[in-house]
C-alpha cells in the first residue's frame, strides 16, 4: 500500500499546476516549496514528500476511483486500530475525517492505555471494546488533550443565541415540594430553596453565615444547563448552587462559584466535573464579559456522620479557599 500511494504521488507531482486538483492556497504552497530559492536550510525531500502525500490523500484522492479505494483501505485499517477517537471527537459535523491526526491520536491512545488506565476488580482492558466504554475512554482522552492546552489554545464558548444570560429576577414557578429552606433576603433573591436532601439545607445554612459569601441561589428553574457527553450519550448537567464569593477583588468583580453537592460519585459525576473544569469554566472566563467563574464539588463531608454541622462548615470553608486559590493562579 505504501508503494502504491507513493507511485500515485510521484505521477501527480509531474502534472502541470493546472492539473493538480488542489485549492489555490495549497497550489501556492506547493509552488513555493518546489521553486523557491532558499537562502538557508531548505526542507528535506522526505519532509516535502510527507506533506505532498497528505495533500494528495485529502484533496486529490477523493476525486478518483483509485484514490477512493486507497482511502477506504486506510479508513478500514484505522477503524481496526482506533475505531472511535478520530471519528467522533476530532471533526466537526459533516467534516471529513482528519487522517493527519491518526498517528498522534494513536500514540496518545497507547500512552493512555499503558500508563493511565486503571482496571479494578475483575475488569480488564479488553472491556473497552464495548461501545459505551470506548466512547467514555475517547471522551476522557479528548478532555485531557483540551485541558493540556488550556493556556495556549483557549476554549471558545458558544452561548445560547436566544437566551445567553440568566438572572434570579426571572425565577418564578409553582411546586408541590414541601422540603424547602426559607432564605435570608440579604443573601438570596429567591425566597425559598427547593431542597432535594437535608444536606442541601445544611449547605444553605452555612452559606448564609459564611463571611466571604455575598449571595447564593439554588439552580432550580434558573435555566443554567451544561451539555456534556457520557459515553455515546449527550446529556444536560444542572449544577446545584451558584455562590458569589468575595475573594479580595472589587465588589463589582466577585467570583461566581458553581457548586455541586454530591455524596457518592458515579462515573457520570466525573464526566460532569471534567466538562466544567475543561470546557465550561475556561470557555466562559475566556469571554471576559460575564465575570470570573470557578467550579467546586462538595463531597467528602458526607462520609462523616458525627458532628455533621461542624464538619459541613469546616469543609465549606476549605472549599471556598480552594476555589479562591485556584482562581488567583488562573489570573
Amino acid at each position: 500500500m505504501i508503494n502504491e500511494v507513493r507511485g500515485h504521488v510521484d505521477r501527480w507531482r509531474q502534472l502541470a499546476p493546472s492539473q493538480w486538483g488542489v485549492t489555490p492556497e495549497t497550489a501556492r504552497l506547493l509552488t513555493y516549496w518546489r521553486s523557491h530559492t532558499f537562502s538557508g536550510v531548505r526542507p528535506f525531500f522526505c519532509q516535502i514528500e510527507a506533506v505532498e502525500t497528505a495533500i494528495w490523500l485529502t484533496e486529490v484522492a477523493p476525486h478518483y476511483a483509485s484514490g477512493k479505494k486507497i482511502i477506504a483501505y486506510l479508513l478500514a485499517a484505522n477503524k481496526d486500530a482506533n475505531p472511535e477517537l478520530l471519528y467522533t471527537h476530532w471533526r466537526d459535523p459533516g467534516e471529513e475525517w482528519k487522517l493527519l491526526l491518526f498517528g498522534q491520536l494513536k500514540r496518545l491512545t497507547k500512552e493512555w492505555l499503558d500508563s493511565y488506565l486503571v482496571c479494578k476488580g475483575e475488569t480488564y482492558p479488553a472491556l473497552l471494546m464495548y461501545q459505551e466504554l470506548a466512547d467514555m475512554a475517547c471522551e476522557r482522552i479528548t478532555k485531557a488533550i483540551s485541558f493540556a492546552y488550556e493556556g495556549e489554545r483557549p476554549i471558545h464558548a458558544l452561548l445560547d443565541p436566544y437566551n445567553p444570560i440568566g438572572s434570579t429576577r426571572h425565577v418564578r414557578f409553582n411546586t408541590s415540594n414541601t422540603l424547602r429552606w426559607e432564605t435570608s433576603s440579604d443573601r438570596c433573591h429567591v425566597n425559598s430553596v427547593i431542597l432535594h436532601s437535608d444536606w442541601e439545607a445544611e449547605f444553605c445554612r452555612v452559606a448564609e453565615k459564611h463571611p466571604k459569601v455575598r449571595a447564593y441561589v439554588k439552580n432550580y428553574n434558573l435555566g443554567l444547563e451544561v451539555p456534556y457527553r457520557y459515553g455515546s450519550e449527550t446529556r444536560k448537567y444542572i449544577p446545584d448552587f451558584i455562590v458569589l464569593i468575595d475573594d479580595g477583588h472589587d465588589e463589582d468583580d466577585l467570583l461566581h462559584l458553581i457548586i455541586e453537592i454530591k455524596g457518592y460519585r458515579r462515573e457520570d459525576a466525573k464526566d460532569k466535573k471534567l466538562t466544567m473544569d475543561t470546557y465550561w469554566v475556561p470557555g466562559v472566563n475566556h469571554l471576559g464579559t460575564y465575570g470570573r467563574w470557578a467550579f467546586a464539588e462538595f463531597t467528602d463531608v458526607y462520609q462523616i456522620e458525627s458532628d455533621f454541622a461542624e464538619k459541613v462548615e469546616d469543609e465549606f470553608s476549605k472549599m471556598i479557599q480552594g476555589a479562591i486559590t485556584a482562581t488567583r493562579v488562573m489570573v
